[in-house]
């Protein structure tokens, strides 16, 4: 029975490591001929709204990452308008990021720091734009 056990756990732990072997990505194809003209809508722009950054050990950020690798992540959405409605792409870390990060699971937070910004749908409002009349998210 602990020999069952004990080839249990060695597989488990076995399985483990080898999702975090590095994985080779091809090459990235080049462009070729030459992009379309930009041609946005009269009143469309776009607005980066930075709500923090979060630093976290490659390994646990991304397959075959390193775990002597610091990796830092900003936390950005950006804001389209357009006149047929605006969209927000990502939201960022919001006003709870305090209780989503305590609710991550405990090796995650050991390795996890976040600097707070201010949320999006606070830099909207002071914008003069209400989060509630965005068209999506």
């Amino acid at each position: 029975m602990k020999k069952t056990i004990l080839l249990l756990m060695l597989t488990a732990v076995l399985a483990l490591a080898w999702t975090f072997m590095p994985v080779r990505l091809g090459p990235v194809p080049e462009l070729t001929g030459e992009l379309p003209p930009a041609s946005p809508p009269q009143g469309m722009s776009l607005s980066a709204l930075p709500t923090g950054i979060m630093r976290s050990q490659a390994g646990l950020a991304f397959r075959g990452g390193s775990f002597t690798d610091e990796r830092v992540f900003v936390m950005t959405p950006v804001l389209v308008r357009h006149p047929r409605g605006d969209l927000l792409f990502d939201t960022g870390f919001g006003r709870a990021v305090d209780a989503h990060v305590a609710a991550l699971p405990w090796l995650a937070r050991q390795f996890t720091v976040y600097e707070k910004g201010r949320p999006a749908a606070d830099q909207l409002s002071a914008g003069g734009l209400d989060p509630l009349t965005l068209t999506g998210i």
